[in-house]
């Protein structure tokens, strides 16, 4: 869908040399060869030359599916990684029904749900509007243990964690 020809200029997909810390799933260090090509590929693709008007539409169709599990979070990710490299304004109001709809109500605090306010409030943090700053202030855990903890964990790096 990404790479489709319409949500390109001139039609191709442009592509830019990656880099190992700019990949956005960190899971478990997953050593598959298939994941690593695909989080390759992903971080490879220029977003500056997309057309927003239509991919925009459809990244928020993707994050507006499904519920919070292990398969549509490590997709959300890939998705908000997306929404960060295409830098429109727009997003934001995109990240704040995505948080409000399939993030807010999940209770209690996970690794999984940190990973996607990170990377929410990543991409929020980017676009200096009110209802950017109020939607990251709204959603900062009191208690900032957890996130402490996670940041000093050996190995931890990455899109996430930067």
């Amino acid at each position: 869908m990404v790479t489709d020809s319409v949500n390109w200029q001139d039609g191709k997909v442009i592509y830019q040399s990656s880099s190992r810390n700019d990949l956005p799933v960190i899971y478990y260090y997953d050593d598959n060869p298939y994941h690593q090509y695909y989080e390759q590929w992903l971080v490879s693709l220029d977003m500056r030359y997309c057309y927003p008007e239509t991919l925009l539409p459809m990244l928020k169709e993707i994050l507006s599916t499904g519920d919070f599990n292990i398969f549509t979070v490590e997709i959300w990710l890939y998705v908000l990684y997306l929404l960060e490299k295409i830098n429109h304004p727009s997003v934001v109001p995109i990240l704040i029904d995505f948080l409000e709809q399939k993030v807010d109500y999940k209770l209690f605090e996970s690794v999984k749900k940190w990973m996607i306010l990170q990377a929410s409030f990543r991409v929020l943090r980017k676009h200096d509007t009110s209802d950017a700053k109020e939607a990251i202030q709204k959603r900062q855990p009191e208690d900032t243990s957890f996130t402490n903890y996670l940041y000093s964990l050996p190995n931890t790096s990455g899109w996430l964690f930067n």
